[in-house]
């Protein structure tokens, strides 16, 4: 079953954006305001949301919470607190463009997973956190922050107590404790003398004594 994609735009720019999510393999549905996205997303699992910033921005910041599940991308320039909130693509872009932006949110959000990290994830370029740098230092109060350039993640930034949350001592894995318990036991049965000592006649023997000591083994064994 295809991704689905959600447009959030006038009928004029979806004509021109629908071909390049096809393309990507998106299964595309479109509205023409923020509140109807609203609906939408609470209602069926949209992957991507790709909205005209004044038609979805402001419905975008009203309800941060509910547009989570998915990766949400403005059309146009940055601009404003929107600069913030969302990922944004500057007109022209490709399917293969979009593909990349997509591939990449989803990678952000299994490392998200992977380490536990609470909120929503936002990604700017490096030219907005340059110009922008106390606002996103806010802003990852609520999420981190992944800088990007030319397409491509740079940087994360995180909140101290998201840095605290991730570097602080995990419960250990009983499974993980058994391994390391059980490999130090080898490790020290062969640090003990006559293990050295039978290792070392093992290297220094020639071909045909290790072949004899191969066909006596299996012999005991069977």
């Amino acid at each position: 079953m295809a991704n689905q994609a959600l447009l959030v735009m006038s009928e004029t720019t979806e004509g021109e954006c629908r071909p390049a999510l096809e393309e990507a393999g998106f299964r595309v549905a479109a509205v023409r305001s923020g509140e109807e996205a609203l609906a939408r997303v609470v209602r069926e699992p949209f992957e991507l949301v790709l909205g005209e910033g004044a038609i979805l921005g402001p419905t975008l910041q009203r309800f941060r919470t509910d547009f989570d599940k998915a990766t949400v991308l403005l059309l146009g320039s940055p601009s404003g607190n929107l600069a913030l909130e969302a990922e944004w693509l500057e007109a022209p872009f490709d399917a293969r463009r979009l593909g990349r932006v997509v591939q990449r949110s989803r990678e952000i959000r299994r490392a998200m997973a992977h380490a536990h990290l609470p909120g929503r994830a936002v990604t700017m370029p490096v030219s907005i956190a340059k110009n922008e740098l106390a606002r996103v230092l806010e802003r990852t109060a609520r999420g981190p922050v992944f800088i990007t350039k030319h397409d491509t993640t740079r940087a994360v930034l995180l909140s101290v107590e998201a840095f605290e949350e991730l570097t602080k001592k995990r419960e250990p894995d009983p499974q993980l404790e058994t391994l390391r318990a059980d490999f130090d036991s080898l490790l020290e049965k062969m640090q003990a003398p006559a293990a050295k000592a039978g290792t070392r006649a093992a290297f220094e023997a020639p071909p045909n004594e290790l072949g004899a000591a191969a066909v006596a083994a299996v012999k005991k064994r069977d």
